[in-house]
C-alpha cells in the first residue's frame, strides 16, 4: 500500500472506530496518539513526528530569510488568515502529526537554523513533508480554530513547488449541522483554490 493510501486508511480506521463507539478520546491528544501508533505500524519511526513546525530557507541564504505559517495580521478570530512570513523556525506553527522524508540533505539544513546537540529539531524544512494531519474533536464553539487549522493546511499544501497533502480529521457526534457545514465549505474552498487536503467528519469525505 502507498504511504498517502495508508495515512488514508489508517484514519478512516479511526473514524470507523468511533462510529462504533470503540474509542475513548477526550482530547485531541488522544486521537493523535492513536493514529500515530496505526502509522507506526508502516512509517519509520524517524519519518514520523508529533508537533512539528515546517520552514523555509534558501541554502546560503541569510537566516533572516527563513520563512514559517504564521497567522496574518489582519486575521480576526472568526475569519483566521495563515501564510508564510519571515520569522523564527521554532515560532511558526505546527502541526499535530507530520510524514516527513528524513535525510541528510533536510537534516543538514534543519541544524543550520536550529543549532542543537540531538536528533530532534522542532521545525524541519519545508521541502522534507510529504503529510501533514490535524484532529479536532469538538466543533460546536470551537469552529475558528478548526478554521484556523484549515488555513494552516492551505498555506503548506498549496505552494506549487510542494509535494505535500494535508489531512483533517474531526470527530464529534454532537457537532451540530450548520457548524460542520461551515468546516466543510472552508475545506471545499481550500481545495478549490488548489489545496491539496482531503477531509474526514464522521458523516462525510471530502473530496467524496
Amino acid at each position: 500500500m502507498q504511504l498517502l493510501e495508508y495515512i488514508e486508511h489508517c484514519l478512516l480506521t479511526l473514524k470507523e472506530r468511533y462510529e462504533k463507539q470503540e474509542l475513548n478520546i477526550l482530547t485531541e491528544s488522544d486521537l493523535a496518539i492513536r493514529a500515530y501508533k496505526l502509522l507506526s505500524k508502516e512509517i519509520e519511526p524517524m519519518q514520523l513526528h508529533g508537533e512539528l513546525r515546517p520552514f523555509k530557507h534558501k541554502t546560503g541564504q541569510p537566516v533572516k530569510d527563513r520563512r514559517v505559517i504564521r497567522e496574518l495580521p489582519n486575521s480576526t478570530y472568526e475569519c483566521p488568515k495563515f501564510d508564510w512570513r519571515k520569522h523564527s523556525p521554532n515560532a511558526g506553527a505546527c502541526f499535530d502529526l507530520s510524514v516527513i522524508e528524513y535525510e541528510d540533505e533536510y537534516l543538514k539544513k534543519a541544524k543550520s537554523v536550529q543549532p542543537r546537540p540531538y536528533w530532534r529539531y522542532p521545525s524541519y524544512p519545508f521541502e522534507a513533508f510529504k503529510a501533514i494531519i490535524e484532529f479536532k474533536i469538538r466543533v460546536n464553539g470551537n469552529v475558528p480554530r478548526i478554521l484556523k487549522d484549515v488555513e494552516k493546511i492551505r498555506a503548506m499544501c498549496s505552494e506549487e513547488k510542494g509535494k505535500c497533502i494535508g489531512y483533517l480529521l474531526v470527530l464529534d457526534r454532537k457537532a451540530n449541522h450548520t457548524n460542520l457545514t461551515k468546516i466543510r465549505l472552508a475545506v471545499s474552498l481550500a481545495i478549490d483554490a488548489g489545496t491539496r487536503m482531503r477531509y474526514f467528519d464522521q458523516t462525510r469525505n471530502i473530496p467524496d
